[in-house]
């Protein structure tokens, strides 16, 4: 997975943002565990935010873009706005 806008990274199935404040657990960004919102292996944007658990994730100016590669659902790109 790799994220538009540079904000937001996938690197080798490893989540992390710019500053480096926001890690999913064992250095895997886990969907199926629901851990992470998300529909359909999809991330999921609430009221233009985009959260983790401790809600300090937060994508730029409410809306992010992403690419999804190597999705289970399928390789598209979607926008949250």
């Amino acid at each position: 997975m790799s994220y538009v806008l540079g904000k937001h990274h996938d690197i080798l199935g490893k989540h992390y943002d710019v500053l480096g404040k926001h890690y999913c657990i064992l250095g895997k960004h886990n969907h199926v565990l629901g851990k992470h919102p998300c529909i359909l292996g999809k991330h999921n944007d609430i009221l233009g935010k985009h959260n983790d658990v401790l809600g300090k994730h937060y994508c730029i100016l409410g809306k992010y873009e992403m690419i999804l590669n190597s999705s289970p659902a399928s390789s598209q790109m979607t926008s949250f706005k």
